[in-house]
């Protein structure tokens, strides 16, 4: 991401990320802060231990099937608020998703590195949210880092898939991010 942003010369720039998405964005700030204005992140996975990363931990060992049953049902209706919106991103968004579902076991999983410490983001342009509806402990690892570096959490009124459930307000959250 930085060298992209290094070659196009459109740094710097805002960045967003969301669960893993979310770690690809904080050690942005952290590592290429020369290429990062802001950074809008949302959910950040993987971030403490919790009953979510061990079930994810036992997926490495299962069938590609089970992984995309297990995976299907968790993100259409344990990390998301509208299974309608879901299933409305349609067939071809679905079937690629179930490869990557796949991908993210296997190569993701528990080799992610270990996360941006305290003293790394302290006085990082980071603005951290998390979803209102989610079940807190499964992120709880995000508002410790985040209180623990002196960063403000706010709330978005979704689960963990905004860009699913509240495009609009997703949209608007970061504009506002990428105006301070």
């Amino acid at each position: 991401m930085a060298g992209l942003v290094r070659a196009l010369g459109v740094g710097p720039a805002t960045f967003y990320g969301s669960s893993s998405g979310g770690r690809v964005a904080l050690c942005l700030a952290t590592d290429h802060s020369d290429v990062v204005r802001n950074v809008a992140v949302h959910e950040v996975a993987g971030l403490a231990q919790t009953e979510s990363t061990n079930s994810n931990a036992a997926l490495t060992t299962a069938s590609d099937e089970e992984i995309v049953r297990a995976l299907k049902d968790r993100f259409r209706n344990q990390l998301n608020e509208d299974g309608t919106a879901w299933d409305a991103l349609g067939e071809a968004f679905h079937e690629r998703l179930e490869r990557n579902y796949v991908t993210w076991v296997h190569r993701y999983v528990g080799r992610m590195g270990r996360p941006p410490t305290t003293d790394e983001l302290r006085g990082r342009p980071v603005t951290w949210t998390l979803g209102a509806l989610t079940p807190v402990g499964s992120f709880f690892g995000n508002i410790e880092l985040a209180h623990a570096a002196g960063l403000r959490v706010t709330l978005l009124t979704c689960k963990h898939f905004p860009q699913v459930s509240i495009p609009n307000a997703l949209a608007d959250h970061i504009k506002k991010v990428a105006r301070v």
